[in-house]
């Protein structure tokens, strides 16, 4: 389904753009759905296991055993969150995160403009 999604939003990039903007377009697209699934991963594996880059021996070989931290050593964590429902519901209060900085910078700027406005009305008064 993400596939589908990304191909339709560079199809239609592709329309109506040239070659450089529709590549730069493609660029920031796959970083910022690169930089949403490191958050993603980074909060269900420290929230629902309690360590981040654990086993990463297995990957990258014995001079990575460094990177593995753990939250805390009595830290169980939180299995509902490493099984596939958690991914839905850490995606959602990301979401839902986003939507209240969002607003809280929206109210900033309308409050920034009306500022803006009475200091000129003042000006001109």
């Amino acid at each position: 389904m993400t596939n589908r999604s990304l191909l339709g939003r560079d199809e239609s990039c592709a329309s109506g753009n040239t070659v450089a903007a529709c590549a730069a377009d493609g660029l920031m697209a796959g970083a910022g759905f690169t930089f949403a699934l490191v958050v993603l991963s980074t909060v269900r594996e420290t929230v629902g296991s309690g360590t981040l880059f654990a086993h990463a021996e297995a990957l990258a070989g014995s001079s990575s055993v460094f990177l593995d931290i753990t939250v805390g050593p009595d830290y169980n964590g939180f299995l509902l969150l490493i099984l596939p429902p958690g991914g839905f519901m850490v995606l959602g209060f990301l979401l839902a995160g986003k939507r209240i900085l969002d607003a809280r910078l929206q109210r900033k700027a309308v409050a920034g403009i009306a500022d803006v406005e009475s200091a000129c009305a003042a000006g001109h008064a």
